[in-house]
């Protein structure tokens, strides 16, 4: 019987590759390019072989790899993954260049050949040992070795001159001879083939190498993923669907005959990215940045009047400005692969078992929970980490969801949380700014207290307005899972919950600290009978002790801390967390208008 090694493969950046985004269309389309990749070395490696994944898919794959090889031709085999990687990328590359179409000298081969091929962005690292009796020691020796070489090797850094690119900031924009960056993609957007969905006129975006094959390359069906003007507008269109049919295809006549890109051609009735129903869209100005057209605000007047006539038939109803990004990743995976020995399904069976538990979920995701037509748009889908955009009000409850089919999935192998972000953005905010602020608020999701398998169950919500510091909200997705009906509901009906409720609860709780609970208690019934409808009052009083609970759970799952004043800083911080969540479930109740 021949010998067998332990392999694992995997390959970097992963996150600051898709992070480098300044519209959603860079954000799927770099997860699209990881999932290739990962794809390409896995089938080298052979899907028989594997461990994790199980299964594999040119769509939905991770970055590492986990595999049980021939001894004798490990090396062989992981080396021909890691060619059969880069020459994925090099072919994703080429097909880019080829529908981009751009002008390009000796100037720009030059700065390409550096960026994309003679030194691509993919740090490739993998190892493997020798099988033993004991999976769990070997998984453990392989991982320590695969951290050794990850911080050992050395990888030469290229000189960067000239003016950079729009996307990271640090690589030279491509250009030609003689021609400045900003002269040339100037010229470029002017290409006919070149929508202003691709690209922003005027030479306000630069490309490098690798921004451009994010932004040219058509990885999945020639299917163009939503702006987050789109997502941010998809329940109002959904709205005017149902109640507005009318009005909405007079609108959709007048914008026909303004000779837009249209950026949904999928949709029969609305074909349109769906920023053309904000009114502040339809000006001479952002007509030109967006779509690169010219027209006088009298040639917009008739498109103008339709909108208001179809937000006039939904009762003065507007598109909410907001959309939502979520970010949610598995609790403490390496945790529970350190601990396999000590688990029911020991070492090797248990690994698979949790592999297939992930694949369960991955496929649930899919086909069952993130629908376009309940308002998710899926950006990745990993296994153990996801990554998408949702309308506003059907953030939460996809996070409900995902959470709870995680665990689900993972139930009869290895108790097992979700945790991370949910985060309301602008639908004009940076995208860059956007991803900050949603790493930002999945480390706070997973700053609180884990259990011994590194499970947190913790969801953060986050609340990022133009200009303003994200207001952040952290708690078990248990507690969310009627957020809607007992939070959002009554304020959404003004005769219910007044809109100031939060911001006087958080002015009385000033001094809650210096209170004995039934006096804390006393004070926060006071203040949600006081505002709220008479006919209200028995159950303000309900959702009072409510609340109060919930505060003390948030309170509960924070984590202790050395200084003697940790006590009274967490309640601090569950009481602040809490008022948050009413400032929360005040705006989604008010469509994020406010």
């Amino acid at each position: 019987m021949s010998k067998t090694a332990l392999a694992i493969f995997t390959f970097s950046p992963v996150q600051s590759f898709i992070s480098e985004a300044r519209r959603a269309e860079d954000l799927f389309n770099g997860s699209a390019i990881l999932s290739r990749l990962a794809y390409a070395a896995a089938q080298v490696i052979g899907q028989q072989n594997l461990i994790y994944p199980l299964s594999i898919s040119p769509d939905d794959m991770p970055n590492k790899l986990v595999a049980e090889l021939n001894m004798d031709e490990a090396e062989q085999t992981l080396q021909k993954a890691e060619d059969a990687l880069i020459g994925e990328w090099r072919k994703i590359a080429a097909d880019a260049r080829k529908r981009a179409n751009l002008d390009s000298d000796p100037v720009w081969m030059s700065i390409w050949q550096r960026q994309v091929i003679q030194r691509p962005p993919w740090q490739v690292f993998w190892v493997f040992v020798p099988r033993s009796a004991d999976y769990t020691a070997d998984y453990r020796e392989a991982s320590r070795l695969l951290d050794g070489v990850k911080h050992a090797r050395l990888f030469e850094q290229s000189e960067e001159e000239g003016a950079k690119d729009s996307l990271s900031g640090q690589r030279s924009a491509l250009h030609t001879q003689n021609t400045s960056p900003k002269c040339y993609w100037k010229e470029m957007a002017k290409k006919g083939h070149i929508p202003a969905s691709r690209l922003k006129p005027e030479g306000k975006e630069r490309l490098d190498g690798i921004a451009l094959v994010k932004r040219f390359a058509e990885l999945k069906q020639n299917r163009q993923f939503p702006s987050t003007s789109t997502v941010a507008g998809w329940d109002f269109y959904q709205l005017a669907k149902q109640k507005a049919p009318a009005e909405l295809q007079a609108h959709r006549q007048v914008l026909d005959g303004l000779d837009l890109y249209r950026a949904r051609k999928e949709d029969d009735i609305f074909p349109y990215d769906l920023d053309l129903l904000f009114e502040e869209t339809l000006t001479p100005e952002r007509m030109k940045d967006s779509y690169n057209k010219t027209f006088t605000a009298e040639q917009l007047k008739p498109a103008r009047q339709t909108l208001r006539g179809l937000y006039k038939a939904l009762g003065d109803t507007r598109p909410s400005p907001y959309y939502a990004i979520l970010l949610l990743d598995g609790d403490g995976v390496g945790v529970k692969l350190d601990d396999m020995q000590g688990s029911s399904k020991k070492g090797r069976a248990f690994h698979e078992a949790f592999s297939r538990a992930l694949a369960d979920f991955a496929g649930k995701t899919v086909k069952e929970i993130v629908l376009e037509e309940k308002g998710g748009f899926l950006i990745y889908n990993g296994g153990d980490d996801v990554l998408l955009f949702a309308s506003l009000q059907n953030a939460i409850p996809l996070a409900v969801k995902l959470t709870g089919a995680y665990k689900k999935a993972q139930e009869g192998v290895v108790h097992a949380t979700l945790s991370g972000a949910v985060l309301f953005a602008h639908h004009l905010s940076p995208l860059s700014r956007v991803l900050a602020d949603l790493r930002s608020a999945e480390q706070y999701a997973k700053s609180v207290k884990a259990d011994n398998l590194g499970n947190k169950n913790s969801l953060c919500v986050a609340l990022s307005k133009r200009g303003d510091e994200p207001l952040r909200a952290r708690s078990s997705p248990d507690q969310l899972a009627k957020f809607d009906s007992d939070w959002v509901e009554p304020f959404r009906n003004k005769d219910r919950l007044a809109g100031g409720l939060p911001y006087m609860l958080k002015d009385d709780l000033r001094i809650a600290e210096s209170l004995e609970p039934q006096a804390v208690q006393a004070l926060v019934t006071y203040r949600f009978k006081r505002q709220a409808a008479p006919d209200f009052g028995e159950k303000a009083a309900d959702l009072a002790a409510q609340w109060t609970a919930w505060v003390k759970d948030i309170e509960s799952h924070l984590k202790p801390n050395d200084s003697q004043l940790a006590p009274a800083e967490n309640r601090r911080t569950a009481i602040e967390e809490g008022v948050n969540w009413l400032v929360i479930a005040r705006f989604l109740a008010q469509g994020g208008r406010e």
